[in-house]
């Protein structure tokens, strides 16, 4: 799969291997280290400038039911022009039932995508290459996250489990405080 902007980056957690580049395990670390949201969203952050050299500060994250259908879901999503990551907490709280070990490739390979949506990759085919591409040069190809991210469709039916559809709450949304505060400050 090719991936243009990301073919033959290296930054200075990457090493060239053959055509793509080698993880290094400096990010297998801080992922498996990472017990909370923000500390995750810190490693999307690195993980993009690193291979995409594009980064953006100063985002929030919310929390909101939003609900499973039989079809499928919502995993999350970012509305244009704002500073908001939503992810719906229907499915991260399914998943810490049915399958705790995959909640954070999921979170993560989730708030990866939005990421990219906030700057500005809007094409949602080309949002989900480059969310696979980039957990496959960062973690390597066997890596939990690098399969959400390559077979997100198939492995969130896998993760969701056999429960069957649940109605979205009242869509309201909970804001994470302290996410995404490393790099703002004051703004009067």
């Amino acid at each position: 799969m090719t991936c243009s902007g990301l073919d033959g980056l290296t930054g200075p957690n990457m090493r060239k291997r053959g055509n793509g580049l080698m993880p290094d395990n400096e990010f297998t670390e801080r992922f498996e280290k990472a017990g909370r949201v923000d500390e995750m969203f810190e490693i999307v952050k690195d993980a993009v400038r690193v291979t995409l050299n594009r980064e953006r500060a100063g985002l929030m994250l919310g929390l909101s039911s939003l609900g499973i259908a039989p079809q499928g879901f919502v995993g999350g999503y970012h509305q244009m022009g704002s500073n908001a990551i939503i992810l719906n907490s229907s499915v991260l709280k399914r998943i810490s039932r049915a399958r705790p070990d995959m909640l954070k490739p999921y979170a993560f390979s989730v708030l990866l995508h939005e990421y990219l949506h906030t700057l500005g990759v809007l094409d949602e085919a080309r949002t989900r290459m480059l969310t696979y591409k980039i957990c496959s040069d960062i973690f390597g190809e066997e890596h939990p996250l690098t399969r959400v991210s390559r077979d997100f469709d198939k492995v969130s039916r896998e993760i969701i489990g056999k429960e069957g559809p649940e109605n979205p709450g009242n869509f309201e949304v909970t804001f994470v405080e302290g996410f995404d505060s490393r790099e703002t400050g004051y703004i009067g």
